[in-house]
């Protein structure tokens, strides 16, 4: 029997973003609980607010361009926390840019990809991000991990 479906923070201020991955995990019958968050301020919010509402993500999809903390400031902020400081955390952003991939890394993060420009991009961006950071034991550990930190 299959345990509870790994939990994945998607922090973008693109609602249709948001719900074309949401889509795509669905379509291609890769199970994850989806949460969105529109913005930094709403995730730093989230992580500080521990307990059932507020469940331990397997793995965090960031924007980086958004109003207010964007994922800059989002990633600043997670690694200074020792509780976070261990979470797996994967940009998905419309950037190309060499500086921010640059500086995404030195913050820190894990993987960076670009946003797909189309719902087939998703699709077929779905099961890479799932079977990378969401499949078997790798999904168990990352919260392990963090149960320990």
């Amino acid at each position: 029997m299959a345990g509870p479906e790994p939990i994945t923070l998607v922090i973008d201020d693109s609602e249709d973003d948001a719900f074309l991955i949401g889509q795509a995990f669905e379509k291609q019958g890769l199970g994850t609980q989806l949460i969105h968050l529109a913005s930094g301020e709403e995730a730093v919010e989230y992580f500080s607010e521990r307990g059932p509402e507020h469940p331990i993500p397997h793995l965090v999809l960031t924007d980086l361009k958004m109003p207010g903390m964007g994922g800059f400031g989002l990633l600043e902020w997670l690694r200074t926390q020792s509780f976070y400081g261990k979470l797996p955390v994967v940009v998905l952003s419309s950037s190309h840019d060499e500086g921010d991939i640059l500086r995404a890394k030195q913050l820190g993060v894990h993987e960076f990809i670009t946003k797909p420009s189309s719902f087939e991009g998703y699709l077929s961006l779905a099961p890479t991000i799932h079977d990378r950071w969401l499949s078997g034991n790798l999904a168990g550990q990352n919260k392990e991990g963090l149960n320990k930190a």
